[in-house]
């Protein structure tokens, strides 16, 4: 079978897209706010994918926690067709805080964001990376001080299974990715988020 793929193409500027609920007596909401990237290289990729692995905590404890404006509250990489992007989704409702509301809050987040990460100390950066390079690597081993990628043959096939659903083909995505991971910067990231 063959998989098809459709991509809306929305204009190079702020858009909404607003639907009704199908249930009109149901308040609950659904608010998403997608910043689009583009197609990436993988060094892109791995910065964007760092730089929400730091913003995924305070996200959830100022969003959700603090600021209690929805249930249920996510920041993450997306990645369709190729086409990189990082959202935050707030499930709420509409009886508690308003569309504008919500949207103006994460606006607020996003601004606090950047004088976060640019406050971050190295130790912390680094303590993300590392952990970033475990998850990304799914295993490693630790030899002469130094962090390796140990895969099996289960974990190969599924890798190269959805680089070929994808249409990808880097089979060595994992391994590259691990090589860049050892030498992004924070310098890097900040740029990232400024762009």
């Amino acid at each position: 079978t063959k998989r098809i793929s459709q991509i809306l193409q929305v204009p190079d500027k702020p858009c909404v897209i607003h639907t009704r609920n199908v249930n009109p007596a149901d308040v609950n909401t659904s608010y998403n706010i997608h910043w689009h990237i583009g197609q990436v290289t993988i060094k892109e990729c791995i910065k964007n994918q760092l730089l929400v692995t730091i913003l995924e905590e305070p996200c959830f404890d100022i969003l959700r926690t603090k600021k209690c404006l929805g249930y249920a509250v996510d920041l993450q990489l997306e990645i369709i067709a190729g086409m990189v992007g990082i959202s935050i989704a707030i499930t709420s409702q509409q009886d508690k805080f308003s569309v504008k509301e919500i949207h103006d809050h994460v606006l607020d987040f996003i601004k606090e964001m950047q004088e976060f990460v640019n406050a971050l100390p190295d130790e912390k950066f680094q303590g993300v990376l590392l952990f970033l390079f475990i998850i990304s690597t799914m295993f490693s081993e630790h030899r002469d001080g130094l962090l390796y990628a140990k895969h099996s043959n289960d974990e190969d096939f599924e890798e190269w299974n959805a680089e070929i659903a994808k249409g990808e083909y880097r089979f060595d995505r994992v391994d590259t990715e691990a090589f860049f991971l050892k030498r992004i910067n924070k310098e890097e990231v900040i740029e990232a988020f400024k762009s």
